[in-house]
């Protein structure tokens, strides 16, 4: 992004983006001009992320941003509300987090197709040379999301047309095969947004690229989960979009790095504003006793499972923002042993 158009987007007033004013839309407005966030549309299974590099040419007006790699729009409205959550990560001294962004159940539905089915011309492509090239809904069956990829060569045209009607998962056809070689871009949408990707795909056995990218996981799809069960999106509500603000102790790649304090005290102001109010309350008095030598029994019992979550990436943050102790050894021998960390699972 050049820098005139990125002073124009930082600049942009709150109410005139395209979407509903408010303590949603400043943070979202805050995080779009942001390189280190990335964002996400999806389902367990099969999934489109959006990421972008600092030096990375890219433009952007109010809520979409386009790369030579993929793009991001966003559509809010007045019923979207923010989630920010923490996870254990597999990694005993590690964690992940992020916001999603939700809608009511019986108002984030998509077109639930469950065959493939060709769409025309996609008009509504983020770029507009993309807007004459084919759409197909690849009939995953989601509730909240529509899967699809998009084509403008005439054989990938002609390909995915044999598969009109039929299951992607049909035997009849071998686009589960093909359309990797062919790698299509590939539109992900929901009602609050489209993430779209115009990198190759991944080959079986090959590295995910950098940047935006997807992942269909037939095994996963199976389960018709909106998210994973470690995300705690309230019940009635469905997440259409998740944002990932920078994680302070794992790069972009989930490689580890040095602890960023500044990067950390974001996320946790974010929490304040956005999280379980009862799970931040964990987390300061679980540091609250830790400092002043009480022992983990005063802490009481932690009957949900977020608020045991909370307590111990409270203990796993600690070892980061505070001097290693005989009491937070104990804390982490009650809560969160290493053995216990080799169960945890996150994005």
């Amino acid at each position: 992004m050049t820098a005139s158009r990125l002073e124009r987007l930082r600049a942009a007033p709150v109410d005139q983006l395209p979407f509903a004013a408010g303590g949603v839309a400043t943070l979202v407005a805050r995080q779009l001009i942001l390189a280190s966030t990335s964002w996400s549309i999806g389902m367990l299974g099969a999934l489109a992320e959006f990421h972008r590099d600092p030096a990375e040419d890219c433009d952007g007006i109010g809520a979409c941003i386009v790369t030579s790699r993929g793009a991001l729009r966003l559509e809010l409205n007045a019923q979207v509300r923010a989630v920010a959550y923490e996870m254990l990560a597999a990694h005993a001294e590690s964690w992940h987090h992020g916001i999603a962004l939700c809608m009511p159940q019986e108002t984030c539905a998509m077109h639930c197709r469950r065959v493939i089915t060709e769409l025309g011309p996609d008009r509504d492509a983020v770029r507009p040379a993309d807007r004459r090239d084919i759409l197909f809904d690849l009939g995953l069956g989601a509730g909240h999301c529509d899967f699809h990829v998009r084509a403008s060569d005439p054989a990938h045209i002609a390909r995915l047309r044999e598969g009109n009607g039929l299951s992607l998962f049909d035997p009849r056809h071998r686009l589960l095969d093909d359309i990797p070689r062919m790698s299509p871009h590939r539109v992900f949408e929901s009602r609050l947004g489209r993430i779209e990707v115009y990198q190759p795909i991944a080959m079986p056995g090959g590295t995910t690229p950098e940047g935006p990218h997807t992942h269909v996981l037939p095994k996963l799809l199976r389960c018709n989960r909106p998210h994973s069960a470690n995300v705690p999106v309230p019940p009635g509500w469905i997440s259409c979009v998740t944002l990932y603000p920078a994680n302070p102790v794992r790069d972009d790649q989930g490689m580890p790095k040095r602890f960023d304090a500044a990067q950390h005290a974001a996320f946790q102001s974010l929490l304040e504003s956005f999280g379980d109010a009862q799970c931040v309350a964990i987390k300061r008095d679980v540091r609250e006793s830790v400092l002043t030598g009480k022992t983990p029994a005063t802490l009481g019992d932690l009957r949900q499972r977020c608020h045991r979550t909370a307590c111990r990436v409270a203990l796993r943050q600690m070892l980061h923002t505070d001097r290693e102790s005989p009491h937070l050894a104990t804390w982490r021998a009650a809560f969160d042993p290493p053995a216990r960390a080799a169960y945890a699972h996150g994005h």
